[in-house]
């Protein structure tokens, strides 16, 4: 054997390496991790003598490359009126009145006081933004509204990447998307000072 063929032999078994470790850094390890961006917006729609009439917006990105499974999407939420005063230390303040929707199936993240936003189910395509809309009510002098999203999801891998994702990338102990993760949550808190039809996606006082 040549001088020439060892080389091209290495040079072969160099492309060969760099092949391999691309696809696990960039195929592998992209389809098992949980790229998922979550976050809830608020919009208040109708402001009248007694009530107040606003959306609750709750955001899922799929930013990996595989499909993600989500279901029992569940809300908590509890607002402030006007008057009202809250904790003196600066951390957490008090909101001491609850959205509790009359008839609705009770949640089961976190606590007490969670109701379904959607209960069944839902497929989202890798790239994709899904948004769930929930309207509440709430008395006319609310001055801010603390909310509470989670939600239960997993990705959805095919048998031969979930095998070698399983032998050459697996994901950190406890945090295995492709067993599921539960309760993905997010909260945020929004005051109603802005005009009604203003969205408060950008407004995170939480």
């Amino acid at each position: 054997m040549s001088a020439g063929d060892v080389a091209g032999i290495i040079t072969a078994g160099v492309a060969l390496v760099a092949l391999v470790g691309g696809y696990v850094q960039f195929v592998l390890r992209r389809s098992g991790l949980g790229y998922v961006e979550f976050d809830v917006e608020f919009t208040n729609h109708y402001r009248g003598e007694t009530q107040s009439i606003a959306e609750l917006e709750f955001v899922i990105k799929n930013l990996g490359s595989s499909m993600v499974v989500v279901e029992k999407l569940q809300c908590r939420a509890r607002y402030r009126v006007g008057g009202e005063v809250g904790t003196a230390d600066g951390v957490e303040p008090t909101f001491e009145h609850l959205l509790e929707p009359v008839g609705e199936a009770a949640g089961t993240f976190l606590g007490r006081h969670w109701f379904y936003v959607s209960e069944l189910r839902t497929f989202i395509q890798p790239g994709v933004t899904q948004r769930y809309r929930k309207p509440v009510v709430v008395p006319a002098d609310t001055e801010a509204l603390h909310v509470w999203g989670a939600f239960d999801y997993k990705i959805q891998l095919k048998g031969l990447t979930r095998i070698l994702i399983g032998l050459a990338a697996p994901p950190p102990p406890g945090i295995d998307w492709r067993q599921g993760i539960r309760a993905h949550t997010v909260r945020r808190t929004f005051s109603f000072g802005a005009p009604v039809g203003a969205n408060y996606s950008s407004l995170n006082l939480a």
